[in-house]
């Protein structure tokens, strides 16, 4: 087998290809009951946000009532809507297209990749799960 040597690389291609993999080792490690967390930096021009984002993503959360699309969580009050987030399924930030837009609460948001399980970390995160716990009780 001889070695390549890749000298021009589309960044769309290469992150599309990169994604791909990530999530076929998540869906592996997760069958065998593991994760791992990848840090990928990728160039601008793929994925960047458009300046009129925060508006698509407002209109977007309040035209489905700041509901979760996943577990159907709805924000009761302004400080609620906090932990909704619009989520871009193919991981364009620049596809806003409604297809490619989900509303998601945070803690389904942080399971839907290995990307982003970071939101984990998060102070947003902790808050959300602690207000999960009081409306169970």
């Amino acid at each position: 087998m001889k070695n390549k040597i890749i000298t021009n690389i589309d960044s769309k291609q290469a992150l599309a290809k990169s994604k791909n993999l990530i999530n076929r080792i998540d869906k592996i490690l997760k069958k065998k009951g593991g994760y791992a967390v990848f840090n990928i930096e990728v160039e601008k021009e793929f994925g960047e946000y458009v300046e009129d984002r925060n508006q698509i993503s407002k209109k977007l959360r309040e035209q489905k009532n700041y509901t979760c699309q996943i577990c159907g969580f709805r924000a009761r009050n302004t400080y609620e809507q906090r932990f909704i987030h619009t989520h871009h399924t193919n991981g364009d930030l620049a596809n806003n297209t409604k297809e490619n837009l989900k509303v998601l609460c945070i803690k389904c948001h942080s399971e839907v990749d290995l990307y982003h399980t970071q939101v984990k970390s998060s102070d947003n995160y902790r808050e959300f799960m602690n207000l999960l716990e009081k409306d169970s009780k």
